[in-house]
């Protein structure tokens, strides 16, 4: 059971938030704020796994409440789930610590965001005991280098001396004792965008905080540009002096690629699934609307009495007197059948318009069932040509019957 922490203000928003994970099998002792004092409160007399936090709170939003977890050092995710989001303004979120963001118009993304920044939490606190134990353990060093891939350094404030590992000097584009290390070779290397910001994170941390990591970018001496993680603990003297340094710098590259290549393939197939001529809608096991995209959503407006959205159980969606047969054709696709069928809707303006409607059961792939895919496209063009070829067929086949009938007249 996990203790999640929601600043909210809005009662009906923390209840679709409370209702949309617990849906999705995750068990909550959920503790609910809507200010500084309440936020604080919590955080200093409860274990919490994982934050959410909207950013329209008009005395603490979510800039501040980030800002005071970060002071804390405390190893908890942060989600922001909120209405409206500008673009660079969810970039600046995530520069400063958050896992990630969420829009509550989109609220199906949101258990596997918690789920995702839980488990990376978990691995990173893992990793911190770890790191601990190699800083305090040199012979195992350079072991540790070689299976998780970082390399290491240290600053000694009292001797004036300064260590980089082999591996940190392969980081940097060097090879092993090339250079003489130092902090200010190293922040050489760091992306012109980013020198500002990790230069002011070390001068704080060097006055404030025992422990810090941040992520940049740098560019090797060899001109490859990289993205990289730094950790350090900094160790101080009875008076607060920094007298040492520990560090390790990991070089994030790929994985940060990986995950740009992921969010450019989401953001693709978001394009695909809004710019369709088919109308699809996404149903979890009990029925409910998971997802749906725009052709569906216009067809619900000009059809039924309420639009569909997110969240609402399809069986009640299209009147009374069709939730039987709604609910069974779900059903039967649920165990597995094929379920497909033609549906004439009645317009306005007094003529119809057919759909080919189907049900398609979704599982993982371990072939469990997550639930059912519902395709609708409009078929109003092919059924007038149905039509008409009927029609013209019916003409035929009686001229030639009067053909006939006359023939047989004339010759008799």
């Amino acid at each position: 059971k996990w203790n999640l922490l929601l600043l909210e203000d809005e009662p009906d928003d923390a209840g679709l938030i409370i209702k949309t994970l617990e849906r999705a099998g995750m068990k909550l002792n959920t503790l609910i704020v809507a200010d500084s004092d309440g936020f604080k409160q919590v955080l200093q007399q409860q274990e919490i796994d994982v934050v959410l936090a909207d950013n329209s709170l008009p005395q603490f939003d979510a800039v501040h409440a980030l800002k005071y977890l970060r002071e804390l050092d405390a190893n908890i995710p942060f989600i922001l789930v909120t209405g409206s989001i500008s673009e660079e303004y969810a970039v600046e979120i995530m520069k400063q610590g958050a896992c990630d963001y969420i829009l509550k118009d989109r609220l199906q993304r949101l258990p596997n965001a918690v789920i995702s920044a839980v488990a990376k939490y978990a691995l990173e606190a893992d990793r911190r005991r770890h790191f601990d134990y190699v800083l305090k353990n040199e012979a195992l060093m350079k072991e540790a280098e070689r299976i998780a891939g970082f390399g290491s350094w240290e600053i000694d404030k009292v001797n004036n001396l300064e260590r980089w590992s082999d591996e940190h000097y392969r980081i940097l584009g060097y090879e092993p004792g090339a250079v003489a290390a130092s902090l200010q070779r190293f922040l050489k290397a760091v992306h012109p965008d980013d020198i500002e910001r990790v230069t002011t994170n070390l001068e704080n941390s060097f006055v404030a905080h025992n422990r810090v990591k941040f992520s940049c970018r740098i560019i090797s001496c060899d001109s490859k540009l990289k993205n990289i993680t730094c950790e350090m603990v900094i160790k101080r003297d009875s008076e607060g002096n920094v007298i040492h340094v520990n560090g390790i710098t990991r070089d994030v590259t790929e994985a940060v690629y990986a995950g740009e290549m992921l969010q450019k393939s989401e953001a693709n197939l978001q394009t695909i699934f809004d710019n369709t001529d088919i109308g699809y809608i996404l149903l979890d096991d009990s029925f409910h609307i998971v997802s749906l995209n725009s052709q569906i959503y216009q067809f619900s407006l000009e059809q039924l009495e309420e639009p569909l959205r997110e969240g609402m159980n399809i069986v009640t969606c299209f009147g009374k007197e069709q939730e039987g047969q709604v609910r069974a054709s779900l059903e039967s696709a649920l165990a597995g059948e094929q379920v497909k069928f033609e549906q004439c809707y009645l317009q306005k303006d007094g003529t119809s318009k057919w759909y080919a409607i189907g049900y398609h059961v979704v599982r993982n792939v371990e072939r469990k069932v997550l639930g059912i895919l519902v395709t609708q496209a409009d078929i109003t063009t092919r059924k007038l040509l149905e039509l008409q070829e009927k029609v013209i067929t019916a003409d035929l086949i009686l001229r030639k019957n009067e053909l006939e009938q006359f023939t047989i007249y004339h010759l008799s």
